[in-house]
């Protein structure tokens, strides 16, 4: 697994950590979002 997301190019890192951290975002409001009702 390591290997392989070594050979990924940097721009589909970097995409892909994007996407990740968008993703726990919406998650994370949602939680809230689900708390206050």
């Amino acid at each position: 697994m390591k290997t392989t997301m070594i050979n990924f190019p940097s721009k589909f890192k970097s995409f892909s950590f994007i996407a990740v951290a968008e993703h726990l975002k919406y998650l994370h409001g949602v939680l809230i979002s689900g708390a206050k009702k």
